[in-house]
């Protein structure tokens, strides 16, 4: 199909971005420039794409490189403007590009080329996606990231645990709230065998939701008849104490950003899933 348009490639980075505007037969309209991905940076590009779409009678298509939250902006930028914005796998664009003679890597090069595809390759509409799925994206991507790290973060403190009290992640569950309460109260494993905590920690432990004292004393009674278990160890543990206090307090304060995660999540899923029920009901 003969397209009768003129293209402006992007080449998207960082803090800035380099135009380029391609006519149809590959004629380099405007020589490639650089604007800051600033308001004003955005707003002058735009005014020399309105001077390519004056001068040519027509308006330009906006090509440019998927580039994460880059180019995210930069398209709901144009997109905002009512212009054609047009993304383009990195891989796709990358095997073209490596496919040609040229081995010259410049970012004026790079946005005519990306013009330059939206002639010769068959590309898609990108549009704005509705409020309530932009946000659930967002939460949901979050959540997943937080998870991650709050594994990691897990296995750093299983890890520091084991090494001055290897009995521990056997008896419990180092992510449950006993486990957290217990560490956090009484972090020291000399501190659990000492008699003089003992009525604490079974109060302590009695005292957590869906517990009793059967459980508490189970749980505890390995730590009370091994009273020597804190000396197993040939070197000084205080380091590893004080890493595992360290990375106990980042675990324990990811829990809480989880839950308000949670919550917000699960109102943009219920908004998301009325929106959509409401038109699919009224269509």
């Amino acid at each position: 199909m003969l397209i009768n348009r003129p293209a402006i490639g992007i080449d998207v980075a960082k803090d800035f971005c380099v135009y380029a505007a391609v006519s149809p037969n590959g004629t380099i309209l405007v020589n490639p420039f650089k604007a800051l991905n600033t308001k004003k940076g955005l707003f002058f590009a735009l005014g020399e794409i309105k001077k390519v779409e004056d001068a040519f009678g027509s308006k330009p298509a906006i090509v440019l490189e998927s580039t994460g939250h880059f180019s995210q902006r930069i398209v709901h930028f144009f997109l905002k403007q009512e212009l054609d914005v047009f993304h383009i796998n990195p891989l796709i664009s990358h095997s073209i590009k490596n496919s040609s003679v040229r081995k010259v890597k410049t970012d004026q090069v790079d946005a005519v080329d990306l013009a330059k595809l939206f002639f010769t390759q068959d590309l898609h509409n990108t549009y704005i996606p509705s409020e309530a799925l932009a946000n659930l994206k967002t939460l949901s991507r979050t959540r997943f990231q937080l998870v991650e790290q709050r594994a990691g973060i897990l296995n750093q403190l299983i890890a520091a645990i084991e090494q001055v009290a290897p009995l521990f992640p056997k008896v419990f569950d180092p992510s449950s709230l006993t486990a957290l309460t217990l560490l956090t109260q009484f972090p020291a494993p000399a501190e659990w065998s000492s008699t003089s905590n003992h009525k604490a920690i079974m109060e302590m432990l009695e005292s957590l939701p869906r517990r009793g004292k059967n459980y508490a004393h189970k749980n505890m009674k390995p730590y009370w008849i091994v009273p020597e278990m804190p000396n197993l160890l040939v070197f000084n543990c205080q380091p590893i104490l004080v890493l595992y206090k360290f990375t106990l307090a980042i675990y324990d304060s990811w829990m809480p950003k989880l839950k308000l995660l949670m919550a917000k999540l699960t109102n943009g899923q219920n908004n998301f899933l009325k929106s959509h029920c409401l038109k699919a009901y009224l269509v």
